[in-house]
């Protein structure tokens, strides 16, 4: 059971994130880290250290939206 990014770039989620395998169901899915985002973990969020630098949620297109003031 490949983990998404193999297939694409031989990395299992870009080296952005954790695989998991689930042999049971014959699935792969990333567990991403905290700047990524997407199925294969190719989406970075905005940020020097964390995502939206805490001033903000990343979403899963890679957009931060701010929080209200």
């Amino acid at each position: 059971v490949p983990c998404p990014g193999m297939t694409t770039i031989g990395i299992p989620c870009n080296n952005k994130g954790k695989c998991n395998v689930d042999l049971d169901k014959r699935n792969a899915t990333c567990k991403c880290n905290e700047k990524f985002r997407g199925k294969d973990c190719r989406i970075e969020c905005p940020g020097k250290t964390e995502a939206c630098d805490g001033y903000g949620t990343c979403d899963g297109n890679g957009i931060c939206h701010c929080k209200p003031f």
